[in-house]
């Protein structure tokens, strides 16, 4: 299941996760496909799990993802490279950590909560977290 924390191969299963948690009251533990799907949803979501903790936490989890996201980013243009804009110290770290919460993790959480009613709270949050990382990147735009 580690294979599971690879983005990659979460995306090439997104499809079923998503049809599997809007369809939980079919789930069959029993089928050994339902259940890698599951235990990839779960795992996955345990993997990005920093973006759902209160957000000075998050926030403090991304910057140290960014330092070393900025260092390699630094190397790469000594070596007279462009390196992607997640790894570039002039850009800036809430726009793409909203890119980050829209296009990877919030699919994650929502069919987590949809196959696990009582984790809402995780989904409430990952909202709160995203509203704070707007705001900041409001508060960047207008210096």
């Amino acid at each position: 299941m580690i294979s599971a924390t690879d983005l990659a191969q979460h995306f090439k299963h997104l499809k079923d996760i998503k049809h599997l948690a809007q369809h939980r009251s079919d789930y069959n533990s029993s089928d050994v496909s339902q259940r890698n799907l599951l235990t990839s949803l779960v795992t996955t979501a345990s993997d990005l799990s920093g973006v759902v903790k209160p957000f000075p936490v998050d926030r403090s989890i991304a910057v140290h993802i960014y330092d070393e996201f900025f260092e390699q980013g630094d190397e790469e243009k000594r070596l007279g490279l462009i390196p992607q804009s997640m790894m570039d110290r002039n850009g800036a770290v809430p726009k793409e950590q909203l890119g980050f919460l829209d296009f990877v993790v919030k699919d994650v959480f929502v069919a987590l909560t949809q196959f696990f009613p009582e984790a809402q709270p995780i989904l409430s949050q990952l909202e709160i977290n995203r509203a704070a990382w707007d705001s900041d990147l409001k508060k960047a735009q207008q210096q």
